[in-house]
């Protein structure tokens, strides 16, 4: 029931997307396609992972992991790509939410997702979720949440603070792949179960809790070293373009320029 209402939550959020960008291109502000199509994609992507991953990440952690990470990480990331000051203005206006601005600051942001993350891979909570649909949903929410808040504060549309400049943003990003690099290891080289969700003989024949666990621990290494590639190389590529782009300013041909003169002279 729960996956129900979880696909049910990413269709009003793509629907209310859709909503403002089409009333943006009514007042001529047109959202770029490329953001459009990235935000539906991260909605597709963690709707995609709830609907295959739900059941398989009830009896085994690995799938968990790979849910987790296309709620919390790629999925977020690609919505916020999708994002741009002009569609958030109406939730910026609302002067109750103006005090979650702080949420999204970079010093905020990142140790709230260490948080989050650490407690849906923590042994308790985990346990719980297994048993308790109502405690899944709320991790999902919560790793979604904190997932958007980290991405908008490296790339997204909200204003980030002078300091975060090009060195700064790749240490954010390297930090926060060591913290992900960190909970992996633990998974892959820690030699005793933490967990004990196995609720069937066939599921502990077929994966034994151990090698589920570094199972679950390479994903997460890998992702995140995929990922931190990923955003650096774009981040790098993005400033090498904008640096070759000319100067904005008046371009006068030459031609125009002789037809002027001689009218003038004439």
């Amino acid at each position: 029931m729960l996956i129900a209402i979880e696909l049910c939550l990413l269709a009003l959020l793509a629907l209310g997307y859709a909503w403002r960008v089409r009333s943006l291109a009514g007042r001529g502000e047109q959202v770029p396609r490329n953001r459009i199509l990235s935000f539906n994609a991260g909605v597709l992507l963690i709707a995609a992972g709830v609907a295959a991953l739900s059941g398989p990440s009830r009896e085994l952690l690995y799938p968990r992991t790979i849910e987790l990470l296309l709620i919390g990480d790629l999925g977020a990331l690609l919505i916020v790509l999708g994002l741009t000051p002009q569609i958030l203005a109406p939730l910026a206006s609302q002067a109750f939410l103006r005090p979650l601005r702080v949420l999204a600051h970079p010093l905020v942001a990142l140790p709230l997702w260490a948080l989050v993350t650490m407690l849906s891979y923590w042994p308790g909570p985990v346990d719980l979720a297994q048993h308790s649909e109502w405690m899944a949903l709320g991790l999902n929410v919560a790793c979604f949440a904190v997932g958007i808040l980290a991405w908008s504060a490296l790339l997204g549309p909200v204003r980030r603070p002078r300091w975060l400049g090009a060195g700064a943003i790749v240490a954010y990003v390297v930090l926060w792949r060591l913290l992900t690099a960190a909970l992996g290891a633990v998974g892959v080289w820690v030699p005793w179960v933490f967990y004990h969700r196995y609720t069937t003989i066939e599921v502990r024949q077929a994966v034994s809790p151990l090698a589920d666990q570094g199972i679950a621990g390479s994903i997460l290494i890998g992702e995140g070293a995929l990922v931190a590639i990923g955003v650096l190389l774009w981040l790098y590529f993005s400033a090498a373009a904008n640096a070759e782009e000319p100067a904005a300013g008046p371009l006068i041909e030459p031609v125009a320029v002789s037809e002027n003169a001689a009218s003038n002279s004439s």
